[in-house]
């Protein structure tokens, strides 16, 4: 990509529009699968650059396989009242995004039933990013 894929989600995150456009070909299309949404360049700038909040966040993983990056973006409105996981599949040719297919998750508490069951961890030391971070391998998903 034109600045690497860390710099496109940055961009993303950070909302700077302009910027943005410079990742994509002009004929790329973006799929929200979650709310069946399909965006062209133009429509999908616009989404995340008129949305009324602002955001922060941080990549927490990235895999490549063939011309495929799948990554894992922690994000979330900078004022901490909603939070997200979004995994974004990008096709990249030539250093720029052919197509884009992002599903969201919403953070949340973990359910009464599973509570109730004690099972599972609540905790980040459990999860692959607390892993990394302890190991002091965060820096190598940049």
């Amino acid at each position: 990509m034109p600045y690497g894929y860390t710099e496109f989600l940055e961009s993303g995150i950070k909302t700077e529009c302009k910027r943005v456009r410079e990742f994509f070909f002009s004929d790329a299309y973006i799929n929200w699968h979650g709310t069946n949404e399909h965006f062209t360049v133009e429509e999908y700038i616009r989404a995340n650059c008129e949305y009324p909040r602002e955001w922060g966040g941080e990549i927490q993983r990235i895999e490549k396989t063939g011309d495929i990056f799948i990554v894992v973006v922690h994000v979330y409105t900078c004022d901490r009242s909603s939070s997200f996981h979004v995994v974004p599949f990008m096709q990249v040719r030539d250093s720029k995004i052919l197509s884009l297919d992002e599903y969201w998750g919403d953070n949340g508490a973990v359910p009464q039933w599973r509570l109730e069951q004690q099972i599972g961890a609540d905790d980040l030391q459990y999860s692959l990013w607390g892993i990394i971070k302890k190991q002091g391998k965060s820096e190598a998903l940049n």
